[in-house]
């Protein structure tokens, strides 16, 4: 697709993502030992390493430029959701608006999954 130059106002709102098969596991069934595991998946989160608990988070773009993303959500990790509304003021020249959903990670994010939107009204710009 041809890029165009976008002038003017976006205005974006990220409801949810439903169903996501995220590489990011899902918490562990409680046990005897539960409040220490939790006690030490708490360090790992603060210092950065180890599983912790996983943060998802969702992007948008406009070709290469990142004009909006969410806060990070902890252990919604199948169906997470934000209800986050932007209003990006924007002079771009793209060719898609792209919607993404990440895991954070210490060092980098890892990429769950991107979408374009095909609604007529999103492609009819």
């Amino acid at each position: 697709m041809a890029q165009i130059l976008l002038h003017g106002n976006l205005h974006v709102t990220i409801f949810d993502a439903q169903e996501l098969s995220t590489a990011v596991p899902a918490p562990a069934p409680q046990s005897s030992s539960a409040s220490l595991r939790h006690f030490v998946e708490g360090i790992e989160d603060t210092v950065g390493v180890g599983k912790g608990s996983s943060k998802l988070y969702a992007t948008i773009d406009l070709e290469k430029a990142r004009v909006g993303r969410t806060r990070m959500l902890s252990n919604e990790t199948v169906n997470p959701r934000w209800f986050e509304s932007f209003h990006i003021y924007c002079a771009h020249l793209a060719a898609d608006v792209i919607f993404t959903v990440k895991a954070d990670n210490a060092i980098g994010a890892a990429l769950i999954g991107e979408g374009v939107p095909t609604c007529p009204r999103a492609s009819g710009w």
